[in-house]
């Protein structure tokens, strides 16, 4: 982890915006070489949007901190390539949102296959777990010397958490079945990852703040309970367990 002083110093000061003159999807964004551009003007960069991520003319793409001359601030744009078209090289976030969207699709009333659901459901798992166990990127990048130089906005596990599942429950949240591989996929990476416990254990928080406890049935909230208290115990909250 870096530690950010100069990240907390500049958050008082505004910075200069840089816009491209340029319309589509960003497709790749070259690190290395807006760290030692921001070395050679000594300044600090930060990077507003992402990969994937559509932009225009009127987007701020980059935000500057230290350059005085306004002049050859367009340098940084050819660290950026812009297409018509997402990124062609395999993306994390994009693939999970497939994912979502195959599930959601199911989930809807003219389809109406929650099994798919559940499928895409577990798939998701896998990805989470896999990426629970790694370092995800970091959002600070120091020079030669190490000073701070970019500053970039990336997704923490939590993020992961709501972008995997939010969508999913928006339109199964009525669906016991649903919600029942939701606490059991949750319990799943809890089990085997230690360092994101407390993320599950507040994301698992979200999703019963959806439920409305009302409609359950004696059965129904019978499992879900079941369930929910595994996912308290994997996580180490089983004295914040409350049963709905």
């Amino acid at each position: 982890p870096w530690d950010d002083w100069e990240g907390e110093e500049i958050k008082h000061i505004n910075p200069q915006p840089i816009f491209l003159d340029k319309v589509g999807y960003i497709q790749f964004i070259d690190t290395n070489g807006i760290i030692e551009q921001a070395y050679q003007h000594d300044c600090i960069i930060r990077v507003e949007r992402n990969i994937n991520d559509f932009v225009d003319e009127e987007t701020v793409v980059l935000s500057i901190w230290g350059k005085k001359e306004e002049t050859s601030l367009m340098v940084y744009e050819k660290f950026i390539t812009i297409g018509s078209k997402q990124s062609p090289f395999p993306n994390i976030e994009l693939g999970m949102t497939k994912i979502v969207e195959i599930a959601v699709r199911a989930l809807s009333p003219a389809i109406n296959d929650p099994n798919t659901a559940i499928n895409c459901i577990d798939n998701l798992g896998r990805i989470l777990i896999k990426l629970s166990k790694k370092h995800l990127p970091k959002s600070y990048f120091n020079d030669k010397n190490r000073n701070l130089r970019v500053i970039f906005d990336q997704p923490t596990y939590s993020d992961y958490l709501y972008k995997s599942f939010s969508q999913i429950l928006s339109y199964g949240v009525h669906d016991v079945t649903i919600l029942l591989a939701v606490f059991r996929v949750l319990t799943s990476i809890a089990n085997s990852s230690q360092q994101s416990r407390k993320t599950i254990w507040d994301f698992a928080q979200f999703v019963v703040e959806r439920i409305n406890k009302g409609e359950l049935l004696s059965l129904d909230r019978q499992y879900l309970n079941k369930q929910l208290k595994r996912l308290a115990n994997a996580t180490g909250h089983s004295k914040e367990y409350q049963s709905l």
